[in-house]
């Protein structure tokens, strides 16, 4: 199946060439260290690696896919001046027994895991033996296997110790490909006791064994979280928390991105960044292969993410506000951040949860610790909900965005939410119509609701309050926070997106204690309108101002006016002139002060 799986995607019209992966898997290849565990989101593109990985090493068919690999990436020589990645290539493409096993696959029908790993076994002997007994000395060596396997009569692990007896027979190793090494933590068919049988058979399969070349193992959630032991800790290990290694490989970067828009001819990629971006790894921008392809298939960009992780568990977590995680989400859904070291959270956090009978729908409102918050923003990681970089999470990207909007959706759990999300939609109504009343209406609203707004209010208390007042207008604008314009730097600016007919850029300008008024007079003063009138928009002036006693909002809204903006430069230019002015004085003053020194000084020396 990896086979035709493989050339299926080489032929594929939108196909993305990843088989440099395979110069990073040659370093490790038939080293003290082998066995490699990538874990990623579903439909990050971990299976069509496994496909490759299988046609690329294995002895099966490799005349036929050296053709294929012969003009992609991997077997071109980086450095021209030494042979040293050609003979790479040539030492290690078809020169290993594969083999391949997908732990998602074939439950039915299994009551226990004891019995799906035993007929999953005997399926793989049944290949090898079958693929043996077709080489010359197949049929000799398979008898000495046998023999020994019933001398010992052998009925556990007998994949590891066929395995090892053929090794020390022939001396040829093996590539391991394992796919949703995960399955059996995810699916709660399985007990606790039967999940650490599952660990230590990878473990006798995997650990130290001399006839591995490499193992590639994925799935969704890592081993072990990070700075812990774990029974399968002969991995290198690489997740959505941490992976500097093989990150590119895995979801399309933007020069990727921007190649296959061409070959579609009608999708831009400026909307694919904002709908599918913002998985962010080492400064460069990651891509969500899955629904990247979907749209370009589609010639349409939308919500393609897959219903799958664990959403049911992200919905209570917030319903039980664990360690105020419903204020962290207010900031998460107007595309703030959030400053949190995570811990990590793989399959041994499945098994610990298990064991102190803290699944899901056991917990309590008593449960909220910052380790729950932990657990749980790691969770949304792993699972590729959020990005996380330099210390912070957020959500990457519009589709997700669009998710957890869905999340919030339901009226009985997140009124709050709901209430905040209304007042929202009727903010850039209120705004583009001029109806200030309305405005100051709904922000006081807005400020309200925010329950951890209390007593303390400054210029970021403001800005957080209107981001979220003006959170739907994301839908129509790209909005820009603290923006170098004219002189200085505007606090918000809507630029209207290229689907907006209403051609109208919003600027934007906050007071605490001042006046409307002064936010108004500022945007004209600092020009940070410069430009924008030539690029053919309409310019709307934004001045918001709150009381810090009794917290309330006066609210100017006007269209740009020339003869304020007039009057305002010739302001600045009189005040210029003023000021000049004044310094001129005071350096003939100054001069004056200086010739009338000396003058006494003279009249001292001479007496």
């Amino acid at each position: 199946m990896a086979y035709q799986k493989f050339k299926e995607l080489c032929k594929n019209k939108y196909f993305v060439d990843k088989t440099n992966i395979i110069k990073k898997f040659n370093e490790l290849l038939n080293s003290p260290i082998n066995n490699v565990c990538i874990t990623k989101p579903r439909r990050f593109g971990k299976s069509s690696i496994a496909f490759m990985i299988i046609a690329y090493y294995s002895k099966r068919r490799n005349k036929e896919f050296k053709e294929i690999f012969n003009k992609l990436n991997v077997s071109k020589n980086e450095d021209i001046n030494t042979e040293k990645g050609k003979s790479k290539y040539e030492e290690t493409m078809g020169k290993y027994h594969t083999i391949y096993l997908d732990f998602s696959k074939y439950h039915e029908g299994f009551k226990y895991l004891n019995d799906y790993i035993y007929v999953l076994e005997e399926r793989v002997l049944y290949e090898l033996k079958d693929n043996i007994e077709k080489n010359e000395h197949g049929p000799i060596i398979l008898e000495k296997i046998n023999n020994l396997l019933d001398l010992f009569e052998i009925k556990f692990n007998k994949l590891a110790i066929f395995l090892d007896y053929y090794y020390s027979i022939t001396n040829e190793k093996f590539v391991f490909v394992i796919d949703e090494w995960d399955y059996i933590f995810s699916n709660d068919k399985y007990t606790i006791n039967e999940r650490n049988m599952f660990l230590s058979f990878l473990k006798n399969l995997l650990k130290d064994q001399a006839y591995i070349a490499l193992t590639y193992m994925t799935g969704i959630l890592p081993i072990a979280k990070r700075s812990s032991g774990s029974s399968l800790n002969c991995f290198l290990e690489y997740s959505m928390l941490k992976d500097d290694i093989f990150y590119e490989y895995f979801g399309f970067k933007e020069k990727e991105v921007e190649a296959l828009c061409k070959i579609n001819g009608k999708l831009k990629l400026e909307e694919m960044k904002e709908w599918y971006n913002g998985y962010s790894i080492k400064g460069e921008n990651i891509f969500n292969p899955y629904s990247i392809i979907n749209a370009l298939i589609n010639n349409s960009t939308g919500n393609y993410w897959t219903n799958t992780g664990p959403m049911k568990e992200i919905k209570e977590n917030l319903n039980f506000n664990i360690y105020g995680i419903k204020d962290d989400f207010l900031k998460l859904i107007t595309r703030e951040s959030i400053k949190i070291e995570l811990n990590g959270y793989g399959a041994e956090n499945k098994q610990q949860q298990a064991v102190n009978g803290r699944k899901t729908k056991q917990r309590s409102v008593i449960d909220k610790n910052e380790n729950m918050r932990n657990e749980m923003y790691s969770l949304m990681v792993v699972y590729g909900f959020l990005t996380y970089n330099n210390g912070e999470v957020k959500i990457p990207n519009k589709e997700l965005l669009e998710k957890f909007k869905q999340i919030l959706n339901d009226k009985n759990e997140f009124e709050i939410y709901n209430n905040l999300m209304n007042y929202s939609k009727k903010m850039l109504e209120a705004t583009l119509t001029k109806n200030t009343k309305d405005v100051c209406q709904i922000l006081e609203k807005v400020h309200t609701k925010r329950s951890t707004i209390k007593g303390y209010y400054d210029h970021i208390t403001l800005e957080f309050i209107v981001k979220f007042a003006y959170f739907d207008a994301q839908n129509k604008y790209d909005i820009k926070q603290e923006e170098t314009r004219g002189k200085g730097f505007v606090d918000f600016i809507f630029y209207p997106k290229h689907d907006n007919e209403n051609k109208t850029v919003i600027i934007l300008e906050l007071k605490v204690g001042k006046s409307a008024e002064e936010a108004i007079n500022q945007i004209y003063k600092k020009d940070y309108y410069a430009g924008l009138r030539r690029l053919g928009y309409k310019i709307l002036l934004v001045g918001i101002n709150c009381t810090k006693k009794d917290k309330k909002y006066d609210c100017i809204i006007e269209e740009y006016d020339e003869n304020k903006s007039k009057q305002n430069q010739n302001n600045d230019d009189i005040s210029e002139y003023s000021s000049n002015d004044q310094n001129k004085n005071k350096r003939k003053n100054n001069d004056y002060d200086q010739v009338q020194k000396k003058r006494k000084y003279d009249l001292r020396k001479r007496k």
